[in-house]
């Protein structure tokens, strides 16, 4: 799978992550494809599943997602970040409203590294949260 055409230079991780959740939350697939690294070590384990490597295969399942619906109705709330040369870790959690005003909660850690196109999403990893989570905290 050929990378996006009209790359998307996203200036902070917290750029990329925004957009990587309003691509979730609107069914664009296109974008959710910018806000990946194009690279043979990009990494997407979606909760119960094994993991995805590579841009190719990380951008199939996305695809698939995004493109047999209306969008997923999620809200990231931030728990903790950090920075590591030019890596970004933001770890969180997935809020996403489903069908009956329900809601399934998705740990989830996503890493971003600086690219020479801007930040770019590493990793996305997902597992679901069995029972209540606690409320979060404010970051520092």
């Amino acid at each position: 799978m050929s990378p996006p055409s009209g790359t998307t230079h996203f200036s902070s991780a917290e750029d990329c992550q925004e957009a990587f959740y309003r691509a979730m939350r609107e069914g664009d697939s296109e974008q959710m494809r910018r806000t990946w690294l194009v690279s043979p070590g990009t990494t997407c384990i979606h909760p119960g599943a094994i993991p995805l490597i590579g841009y190719d295969a990380v951008i199939r399942s996305w695809t698939a997602i995004l493109d047999s619906g209306n969008g997923i109705r999620v809200n990231y709330e931030p728990r903790s970040r950090f920075a590591v040369d030019r890596l970004v870790i933001h770890v969180g959690l997935e809020v996403i409203r489903v069908p009956n005003d329900g809601t399934v909660l998705v740990s989830v850690t996503n890493v971003y590294e600086l690219t020479g196109e801007g930040w770019k999403m590493r990793l996305h990893h997902g597992a679901p949260v069995h029972g209540k989570a606690p409320v979060a905290r404010a970051m520092h």
